[in-house]
């Protein structure tokens, strides 16, 4: 069961090989693409070159597929090894779907606009209803290769208009703004004033990078409510919940959740909020809390 098994995925092979062969594997990968290409199988054989007890002798790291680590892990019995998916909804049948859509009102959008413009930032419009995703845009400046750099990875769901306000879509779910991180703090308090109850106003800030997204939403629409949301969905107490964040945007889910976990790169204020915190992202965190308090029982 070695990597001849992935069919396609070549380059991204020898890249993992080559990260393993430099010491340079990092803490997480994200296997992302279209479905059925073989996203799973290559990062479980990736699992198994990593753990295989006779790897073979050839260019690259690889694995046997036949020694009782190779077997443990395509059987998903191997201790090291787990294969965390969410449980299939037990209320309705078929393929997922959007629970609930919580959208930006029209109006709010073009104040918004309106505002972010005469702070000289450039708006994107998220929106789709049923999850499609769209980022509407009319122009981007050239200065700010951090946004255009964003709406270019979605090239596929982008819409570029001539006017954004006047061709603002009827299925708009937030507004979006993104750059260098002075512009995005000037910006923040000039939307929060300028649309008061239309609008909440959710900042993810990188100061590390210089750099910040604004996102203007619904009033009701944050992370603490969507976890409140899916809690009550599934009966869960909140003692069950756990969230796990590192910016402003998390701050209303990690005091809402049963556990809230801050990350130890977070912005030292988050720190202040009295939570438990994490290691940093670089020493993988997140899987020390999947760890402690969904695998190890606490």
């Amino acid at each position: 069961m070695p990597f001849r098994d992935c069919i396609g995925h070549q380059q991204s092979i020898a890249l993992l090989q080559a990260a393993v062969t430099n010491e340079r594997l990092a803490h997480a990968y994200l296997f992302h693409g279209e479905e059925a290409i073989g996203k799973r199988l290559t990062a479980i054989r990736l699992a198994q070159a990593l753990n295989c007890e006779q790897p073979p002798e050839a260019d690259g790291l690889d694995s046997c597929g036949a020694c009782r680590s190779c077997q443990q892990i395509e059987a998903r019995t191997h201790p090291d090894f787990f294969v965390i998916e969410p449980d299939p909804e037990s209320d309705h049948d078929g393929p997922a779907r959007v629970l609930r859509c919580v959208a930006l009102a029209r109006g709010a959008a073009l104040a918004a606009i309106r505002l972010g413009r005469e702070g000289g930032a450039d708006p994107v419009a998220h929106c789709g209803f049923r999850g499609e995703g769209r980022l509407v845009v009319a122009g981007i400046a050239a200065d700010n290769p951090m946004l255009s750099g964003y709406v270019d990875r979605g090239h596929r769901d982008r819409v570029q208009v001539e006017d954004l306000e006047r061709e603002l879509p009827d299925d708009v779910v937030q507004v979006m703004f993104a750059g260098p991180l002075p512009a995005m703090l000037d910006l923040y308090p000039r939307l929060v004033a300028g649309l008061g109850a239309q609008a909440r106003v959710e900042r993810t800030l990188y100061p590390g990078h210089e750099m910040g997204f604004l996102d203007v939403l619904h009033p009701q629409v944050s992370k603490g409510n969507a976890l409140e949301f899916l809690r009550e969905r599934w009966g869960l107490a909140r003692e069950e919940t756990m969230a796990i964040g590192d910016n402003w945007n998390d701050r209303e889910m990690l005091t809402v959740a049963g556990r809230g976990l801050v990350m130890g790169n977070a912005d030292p204020a988050l720190h202040a909020l009295g939570l438990e915190v994490l290691p940093t992202n670089d020493e993988d965190g997140v899987a020390v809390a999947i760890e402690r308090y969904v695998l190890g029982g606490d």
